[in-house]
C-alpha cells in the first residue's frame, strides 16, 4: 500500500511539474497585468506549491533534504602536531 502511495505522489509530482513548467511560459510572453498571464501565473503558482509539497512527501526526498543533519556542518580540523 505505501509503495503505491509513493508512486502516485512521484507521478502526480511528474505530472504537476510537466504543467507547471509549460505553463511558465505563458506569463513570460504574455502582456503583464492581462487575463492570460494572471491565469496562467495563477496556474503555475498552484503547480509550484504541488511539485514543492509532493517532494516533501516522497521519502527519498524528504530523507535526502535532511541527510545534512548527520554530516558534520564543518569540517573537522585535525589538533596539530607538537614539534
Amino acid at each position: 500500500m505505501m509503495d503505491g502511495l509513493i508512486q502516485t505522489l512521484r507521478w502526480t509530482h511528474m505530472a504537476l511539474g510537466f504543467v507547471g513548467l509549460t505553463a511558465w511560459w505563458v506569463p513570460i510572453l504574455a502582456k503583464k497585468g492581462g487575463k492570460r498571464h494572471v491565469a496562467f501565473g495563477k496556474v503555475f503558482a498552484v503547480c509550484a506549491y504541488a511539485v514543492g509539497g509532493t517532494a516533501m512527501l516522497t521519502p527519498p526526498s524528504f530523507a535526502s533534504a535532511l541527510s545534512w543533519l548527520q554530516e558534520p556542518l564543518l569540517p573537522t580540523i585535525p589538533p596539530a602536531s607538537g614539534s
